[in-house]
């Protein structure tokens, strides 16, 4: 039978915390047992196995990529304030120096 390999499950905005799916038997032993099956000539259980791998790579990378997501962006909103902050206590620095000591101002006027 065919499988669509976008057609596995992804999760929910609410699944941030969630458990990565269980990847056992992963890696090397799968690709051991599908290079076994292609030396016995077994194509349909090779590619029964390579399929599930696939799916299940696939699974995991959707799992990181929507983990990552609400952590990147936490990220790039905590720079952007901090830069907002950086620059109007950079304002209001130059601002106080300049009237409180004008002729040491930084400030150049056009």
């Amino acid at each position: 039978d065919h499988r669509d390999l976008h057609s596995f499950p992804t999760r929910r905005s609410s699944d941030l915390f969630s458990e990565a799916p269980s990847l056992t038997g992963c890696g090397e032993s799968r690709l051991r047992d599908i290079d076994e099956a292609l030396v016995k000539g077994d194509f349909t259980l090779a590619k029964e196995k390579a399929l599930k791998t696939i799916t299940d790579g696939l699974q995991a990378c959707r799992f990181y990529e929507t983990a990552d997501w609400p952590l990147l962006m936490a990220v790039v909103a905590l720079g952007y304030t901090g830069w907002s902050a950086f620059n109007l206590v950079s304002s209001i620095d130059q601002d106080v120096s300049s009237t409180t000591n004008p002729s040491q101002s930084t400030l150049v006027s056009a």
